[in-house]
């Protein structure tokens, strides 16, 4: 019986390539849900003044 090795030596370079740009994406999209709460914020301010100086005006969706 031949016998089959555990690991391909070949392939683990890739695996760890990928799981540091896994790690990386996951950075991302944290650093991205946090400057998306920050901005939403900011609309929300900008919404408010507007409110102060024509409380009648209706604030459209975001493009």
């Amino acid at each position: 019986m031949a016998r089959r090795p555990t690991r391909d030596p070949y392939a683990r370079p890739a695996i760890q390539t990928l799981e540091r740009l896994h790690s990386e994406l996951g950075g991302q999209i944290l650093e991205n849900k946090q400057q998306h709460a920050n901005l939403a914020e900011q609309m929300r301010h900008v919404e408010a003044v507007i409110k102060m100086l024509d409380p009648g005006y209706t604030c459209g969706p975001c493009q």
